[in-house]
């Protein structure tokens, strides 16, 4: 009976097997907010019976609530799942050679020879220490000393001049572990998880020959993408989305041991990475609610790496435009640059250029096709711009105060051409506003906004006069102390 049941017992045993699975990242779609959705998959072989996978290598970075293996094998199933960490010691023989001052310290009472400059010294080593020998010459009388540094074509008697030490080092593995059962086969295990610390920013280049009222340039986009994933990311399929999924974050993640298994040995090695010379290698795409960008060749990014990718070229039209809004103190240069391409821009810096010339940056929320980017890219020192309140009164009833305000805005053009300002001033809010007079005529815009557009020639000036009242309502019969 006991020999029965030690039998058992080992068919049980040797039914669950561990087994070790190069299942590298093979595609990345990485968000605005620092997250990605990651994929993995490799090949696998397996017996009957309970197989635990281990995909080595697995980033600490995975949202586990979010890992999802699958086993593409006819008659198998997955059972669990989970996440390890481990380390062990490894020791290893290394064969390490004396150094000089060792071999020395071993002929001390022999005969050694040696070049010291032009002299061939010949003797007995006395002496070592503190960079330097001692030797009495053959016959002679005395020690004299010399410098090991002056020491050329050294002889001496050692006959063992190096030793096998054992080296311990420590070794550490990360991994997901993946337990199936069924039938033997083989087929593609894979993974897919929501990954922290990967991300992607976009930055554009606005190219213009000449700066007018307005005109046409090239613009270039960019897409920076960085892997902080803590996995490398080897020739994958990059997707990189414009917006922002709702993600749960997890306060912690937690590892388990498992008995260290063998790595197999997988013939073949990377591909070449592609060339990324040329703009226009990501296809635009409408996903739900997201817009994507797909890379069409391979990229590798390694862990800690960060790599910037052509993402779009296009020639689109701009507006130049001088905006002043009374709360700065000095007027803006602005363009307003219309996506006539066919790509949605993702919220980034642009930067436009004249003739290669820097002329400023500003950042550009998201921006669908058809639509305007604003870039201020300057302030305009040259346009002296004043706010002044010329007359403040007031008037009150049982139920309200009326305060009516008389306002002046001076603009002076220093520079050497013609300038078209578009203003904007703040009227105060209350219950009642009321625009009384302007001149030259204003355009009332909400939230009490008042705008003009005067030309100014060049060293000329402009004056903006206008009149309006505010009125607040009480709830009650008295006028508030």
């Amino acid at each position: 009976m006991r020999k029965i049941f030690a039998l058992l017992l080992f068919a049980c045993v040797a039914a669950a097997s561990n087994m070790t699975v190069l299942a590298p990242v093979k595609s990345v779609t990485a968000y605005s907010n620092g997250y990605a959705f990651v994929s993995r998959d490799g090949q696998v072989s397996f017996p009957q019976g309970e197989t635990t996978f281990h995909i080595i290598n697995f980033t600490p970075s995975a949202l586990s609530h979010s890992i999802t293996p699958q086993l593409a094998a006819s008659g198998s199933r997955i059972s669990e799942h989970y996440v390890y960490s481990m380390s062990w010691k490894e020791s290893a023989n290394k064969t390490e050679y004396f150094s000089l001052e060792r071999l020395l310290n071993a002929s001390v009472g022999k005969t050694i020879s040696f070049m010291s400059g032009n002299d061939s010294v010949d003797g007995t080593l006395v002496w070592f220490g503190e960079g330097m020998v001692g030797v009495a010459a053959s016959g002679g009388q005395g020690v004299t000393v010399y410098k090991v540094s002056d020491l050329k074509r050294v002889t001496l008697p050692a006959t063992n001049y190096s030793e096998v030490v054992q080296v311990n080092t420590t070794k550490s593995e990360r991994g997901l572990a993946v337990t199936a059962s069924g039938a033997s086969g083989s087929g593609r295990l894979s993974a897919s998880y929501i990954s922290a610390g990967a991300e992607w920013a976009a930055s554009y280049k606005y190219y213009i020959q000449s700066e007018a009222d307005s005109g046409t340039g090239l613009m270039q986009g960019r897409a920076t993408v960085s892997n902080g994933a803590g996995e490398d990311w080897e020739n994958i399929t990059l997707k990189l989305v414009v917006g922002n999924p709702r993600i749960v974050p997890e306060s912690r993640l937690f590892y388990y041991s498992y008995d260290r298994v063998k790595t197999k040995d997988y013939a073949g090695g990377i591909a070449p990475i592609a060339a990324e010379s040329s703009f226009n290698q990501f296809t635009p795409t409408q996903v739900s609610a997201y817009y994507v960008y797909s890379l069409s060749v391979p990229a590798t990014i390694r862990s800690g790496e960060e790599r910037t990718l052509p993402l779009l070229e296009n020639n689109v039209t701009y507006k130049r435009e001088l905006f002043w809004d009374t709360y700065q103190s000095m007027p803006e240069k602005v363009f307003i640059l219309n996506n006539t391409g066919g790509e949605s821009w993702a919220e980034g810096v642009v930067g436009v250029y004249l003739n290669g010339e820097f002329l400023g940056e500003s950042t550009a929320d998201y921006t669908p096709r058809g639509k305007e980017a604003r870039i201020t890219v300057s302030d305009m020192p040259d346009i002296k711009v004043k706010k002044e309140t010329l007359n403040q009164s007031s008037t009150a009833t049982t139920n309200s105060r009326t305060t009516v305000y008389k306002i002046r805005l001076t603009i002076e053009n220093g520079m050497s051409e013609r300038a078209k300002i578009r203003v904007n001033d703040h009227m105060y809010s209350g219950d009642q506003v009321t625009l009384i007079s302007s001149n030259p005529s204003a355009e009332q815009k909400p939230e009490n906004v008042l705008e003009w557009k005067p030309e100014i020639a060049a060293g000329g000036s402009q004056e903006i006069v206008y009149e309006y009242s505010v009125t607040n309502f009480f709830t009650d019969s008295r006028l508030p102390y």
